[in-house]
């Protein structure tokens, strides 16, 4: 049970592209010169990157919750994709300006520790709010009945449905 909730969690962090973020900043921002060039690059590669990783995690989540979820209505797997998307992107956007001391984005604007620390605090806090919702709605309904039931005083198809997409100890 706890196991769901943390790859939930998990699955709502960037890594990929947290790394090639990382990666980028290293090799072309150690000094920001606040030159022109500088500036189009932070402005072209930034939101290709952001948007990259929203349509990324966002796809990911609709497949995730598609595979292991298919009698879920499809309104929710997109609806709850799209949240969780949003979510991994802005975690994505906390993280870069959290790290590296918000470089390349204080190239562009003024950094401030005590607001990057604040914005991070505050979507972790939101992924993990995020996350417990999304393991209510798909995870914690079947397997508390069955734990909380006497097995033989339930219907058929839901024993049945449980053995399908996932059993007790799970």
């Amino acid at each position: 049970m706890a196991r769901k909730l943390v790859d939930i969690i998990r699955d709502k962090i960037p890594i990929l592209a947290i790394l090639v973020q990382i990666i980028i900043v290293h090799n072309c921002f150690k000094i920001c010169d606040k030159d022109d060039i500088q500036k189009m690059v932070i402005l072209i590669y930034y939101p290709v990157l952001l948007v990259a990783c929203a349509i990324w995690e966002t796809a990911y989540a609709v497949r995730t919750y598609i595979k292991n979820h298919p009698e879920k209505p499809k309104p929710l797997w997109f609806f709850m994709g799209s949240v969780s998307g949003m979510i991994s992107t802005l975690i994505f956007f906390a993280f870069t300006y959290y790290i590296e001391d918000g470089r390349p984005l204080s190239c562009l604007i003024v950094y401030d520790k005590l607001i990057a620390d604040i914005i991070l605090y505050v979507m972790i806090g939101i992924a993990l709010l995020f996350s417990f919702i999304e393991w209510f709605i798909f995870c914690r309904k079947t397997n508390y009945l069955l734990q909380n039931s006497n097995v033989y005083d339930l219907p058929y198809d839901m024993i049945k449905a449980n053995t399908i997409y996932g059993g007790i100890n799970d």
